[in-house]
């Protein structure tokens, strides 16, 4: 897929103006891809975005394996004092194990935004000391409640650009 991620949209410091950021991202793209549905054909769902790419059906499904893992890692790092988790890939481990593209899109859209909304509502919660909280991964990596909802933000809005260059809107 050839889309960057641009990493300025969301700002790294955690203040009240990011976090409003990733929370409005976050619902921005659960609407989005619910519109995406709604107005295109299955036949245009399910055909590849361009030539060798992922449909938008496989789109949906990496999405949800992404929300799934990155969600897990918030709820551990709020439940558990400074965590210590597995490294696990939302494509290669998690995607592989549970073939969310074989569904119905319908099912994985609304999976996809049920869990969004859960995760919205965690987030929704959070006091700016639990948005800091410390998630460890090995090998000496860790990372905060903020950063890790960020990626998810920052992720989704890389698929969004996409999406929105390869059908003009």
């Amino acid at each position: 897929m050839p889309v960057h991620r641009s990493t300025n949209l969301i700002p790294t410091k955690l203040s009240e103006s990011s976090i409003a950021a990733v929370k409005d991202t976050l619902k921005a793209t659960a609407k989005f891809l619910s519109e995406c549905i709604q107005s295109k054909s299955p036949q245009e769902l399910d055909a590849p975005l361009t030539p060798g790419e992922w449909s938008f059906r496989e789109v949906m499904a990496h999405l949800l394996t992404t929300n799934e893992v990155s969600m897990n890692t918030i709820v551990y790092g709020m439940a558990l004092n400074e965590p210590i988790l597995p490294e696990i890939h939302p494509r290669r481990d998690w995607g592989r194990l549970l073939q969310y593209a074989d569904y119905p899109l319908e099912d994985i859209l609304h999976v996809y935004q049920f869990k969004r909304r859960v995760l919205l509502g965690i987030l929704g919660r959070l006091s700016q000391k639990q948005w800091s909280a410390v998630i460890h991964r090995p090998p000496g990596k860790a990372t905060t409640v903020f950063l890790q909802a960020r990626g998810i933000a920052l992720h989704d809005l890389e698929h969004v650009e996409h999406l929105k260059v390869v059908w003009k809107g």
